[in-house]
């Protein structure tokens, strides 16, 4: 998702997510020429998704004790 926003916004174009119109693991649902890459070669984009997908940190005591969110 983080590299379709990137490629559309550099475009100048909107997008828009569908629920279950594409099937991953259902070729016949595909658009013609499309495929499906199962992993990020790009190192750095495995991890800017890894911190994407974890949950928001906890404030720290002293943030906490200064009600800094």
């Amino acid at each position: 998702m983080i590299e379709a926003v990137q490629t559309t916004h550099a475009h100048g174009l909107g997008l828009y997510e569908a629920v279950e119109v594409v099937d991953g693991g259902d070729p016949n649902t595909w658009p013609p020429g499309s495929r499906v890459i199962s992993h990020a070669s790009d190192r750095s984009m495995v991890e800017r998704l890894h911190e994407a997908a974890r949950p928001p940190k906890e404030p720290g005591l002293i943030a906490r004790l200064l009600r800094r969110r």
